[in-house]
Parts: structure tokens; C-alpha cells; sequence
């Protein structure tokens, strides 16, 4: 599996849980309606060594055990809404208390049905900032996991051939 996959697991799955979009921090697309989800990834291949290494055909395969470090981030606005004025804070607080949970109960076990380990879930702490005239109201939470990651190259074969001497 390689980071992409396990990025791409994580986000799906805490997408079906909050119900909110899981974007990358520092995009320029268009931002979804608050609240909403950042990640980003802060370490995103720390090989942990003891790779096995063997070859089918022309395909050589190395499997090595392998963690990345993921940084969650809940961000809202205060804002007005339907029923009254909405907290930001409080919005954003909420969501990555919300994601934190999933991430230390069924989130464990779900990735770990898909091969990805939760070695360790961070404390949630602020991560608010100014915004040229507002402030984007931001709490986050880092996540180490560990996943196998394989990767494949191609050898040639050589087939039928003859050493001869110069």
C-alpha cells in the first residue's frame, strides 16, 4: 500500500462519519461551506526498516514496514445562520472532538480492517489564525499510523545467455 492509498482511506472514512468534506490544508480550489476538515501530511513515509524483498518473474517486490504522521484539522467561521448565530469556535471544537473519537474508537478498527494501524491519536489542541479580516476558527489533532508499504520494480531477465571469456 502506498500513502496515497492510506491518505485517501483515512479521508473516505472520516468523510462517512462526520459527513463534512476532508480537503487538503493548503489547496486553492474553492473552499467547501464551513465546517469542514483539513488534512495534511506531516510526515508522510517513515520507513521502520526489516524490508523482505523477493521476486516473481521480472518483478522484483520490497515490503517494509512503514508509518506516516497525518495532521487533522476542524476549521469554521463565525457566521449567521438559520436558527441564529453560529460559534465558530465551538463548531470547530466539536467536529475534531468528533473526529478525534471516531479516530480512537470504530476509526481504529476500520483501519485496521483496511491494513492501516492507529499507533497513536494527539491531543486535539487550537490551530485558530487570522484571516485577513476574519478568523478561521481551527482545532486539530495528529495521527501516527503504520501500514505495509510495497512497492515493485522491474528486472530483466536474461534468458539463454552465455558468459564467454575476454
Amino acid at each position: 500500500m502506498m500513502i496515497k492509498t492510506v491518505r485517501n482511506i483515512i479521508c473516505r472514512r472520516l468523510y462517512d462519519f462526520l459527513g463534512r468534506p476532508v480537503l487538503l490544508h493548503d489547496q486553492t480550489d474553492p473552499e467547501a461551506k464551513p465546517p469542514m476538515l483539513y488534512y495534511q501530511l506531516v510526515g508522510p513515509l517513515i520507513p521502520l526498516g526489516g524490508a523482505s524483498i523477493w521476486q516473481d518473474g521480472s518483478t522484483q517486490y520490497r515490503l517494509e514496514p512503514t508509518e506516516a504522521t497525518i495532521s487533522i484539522t476542524a476549521v469554521s467561521y463565525d457566521r449567521d445562520g438559520r436558527d441564529g448565530r453560529i460559534y465558530g469556535d465551538d463548531e470547530a471544537l466539536e467536529l475534531a472532538e468528533r473526529a478525534m473519537s471516531w479516530m480512537l474508537h470504530i476509526g481504529r478498527r476500520e483501519l485496521l480492517l483496511d491494513g492501516i494501524a492507529v499507533v497513536e491519536v494527539g491531543n486535539v489542541q487550537c490551530r485558530s489564525n487570522l484571516i485577513i479580516d476574519e478568523v478561521a476558527r481551527q482545532y486539530g489533532l495528529d495521527v501516527r499510523v503504520r501500514f505495509d508499504r510495497t512497492t515493485t520494480i522491474d528486472i530483466p531477465i536474461i534468458v539463454g545467455g552465455a558468459i564467454t571469456e575476454i
